[in-house]
């Protein structure tokens, strides 16, 4: 199931998506708070995919919509 593979994988994504944003963005934005993010939203999707329950996109919307604040006011575009 999908949400095994995130879960079993889930350092593997954050590392990656880690190295995407440094090749994209430079070093100083891949840090804690982006991997918080990161760790949060797999966490999610991974256990809405557990529950095979429909997709709480208003959840998901919240939570990026404080992250994203966060990143900005920490310099991120």
């Amino acid at each position: 199931m999908l949400h095994e593979f995130i879960a079993g994988n889930r350092e593997a994504i954050v590392a990656r998506t880690r190295q995407t944003v440094r090749h994209h963005q430079g070093p100083s934005l891949a840090g804690g708070d982006l991997e918080d993010g990161v760790r949060q939203f797999l966490t999610q999707l991974a256990e809405t995919l557990r529950l095979a329950a429909p997709f709480p996109g208003h959840a998901v919307a919240a939570t990026a919509v404080r992250h994203g604040a966060d990143l900005h006011r920490s310099g991120c575009s």
